[in-house]
């Protein structure tokens, strides 16, 4: 404020230091990485450019320049050719001499300002340039909840996914030829094979068969063979042969 009022004069000073904080602002953040810039230097030379953009001296040609020629050269950006320009104007035009002091003790008031308090009209005329010059970002929207999962929705997922494989254990327990199955397992009583065992039972079988057969038979077989006539007793005969 102090450097502004020096250059630009009361009543435009400001404005101009608005003005000089809004191109602060605009340099920081076009450049980024702020870890590469020196924010004294930047703020000075936003004051410098926006303190001579101020200067109302009413001038024609030349002397219209001369502000913003010594503002460059301050900055150590002037051409060669616009500093000898500006030097052979002030030798020239006793006017332009005044802006030169103007300048001079603008740069002691900014290292030493004479006030070390901001009127807090200005304060809100600095921080409304700020927000015209780079508005804020709005704020990350939240991200919004993801829909919890509906009964039919699991439904379907449960039923478009694919069955877990069964393994085959039959043939693990199926009792090879010859063997007897093992007792209480059914899957080996069912597939396995038992020759010994269905040979006992049809030996069993004929021999309940014969069983109940063999006194009916023989007591057949005696009625169906023939008596044989009993012949002469011995005592009844003719005679022992002598």
């Amino acid at each position: 404020m102090a450097y502004c009022r020096q250059v630009a004069g009361a009543a435009e000073a400001g404005a101009a230091a608005a003005d000089a904080f809004a191109r602060f602002r605009v340099a920081v953040v076009a450049a980024g990485d702020t870890m590469s810039l020196n924010p004294e230097a930047l703020l000075i030379s936003a004051t410098r450019t926006s303190a001579a953009a101020r200067t109302h001296t009413g001038a024609q040609g030349d002397c219209a320049a001369v502000p913003a020629l010594l503002a460059a050269r301050a900055e150590r950006t002037i051409a060669a050719e616009e500093l000898e320009r500006l030097n052979s104007h002030l030798e020239q035009c006793w006017a332009c001499r005044a802006p030169v002091e103007r300048f001079k003790a603008a740069e002691r008031a900014y290292r030493d300002p004479p006030e070390k308090t901001v009127d807090p009209a200005l304060t809100t005329q600095i921080v409304a340039a700020l927000i015209a010059a780079v508005p804020p970002a709005p704020p990350p929207e939240a991200p919004s909840p993801s829909p919890s999962p509906s009964p039919n929705d699991s439904a379907e997922q449960a039923a478009g996914a694919p069955d877990a494989p069964v393994a085959d254990h039959a043939s693990e327990h199926v009792a090879a030829p010859g063997t007897a199955a093992e007792p209480g397992d059914p899957d080996a009583s069912a597939g396995a094979t038992s020759e010994p065992a269905v040979t006992a039972d049809a030996r069993s079988q004929r021999r309940a068969k014969g069983q109940a057969r063999g006194p009916t038979t023989r007591v057949a077989a005696a009625i169906a063979l023939p008596r044989r006539a009993p012949g002469p007793s011995r005592g009844a005969g003719s005679g022992r042969r002598r």
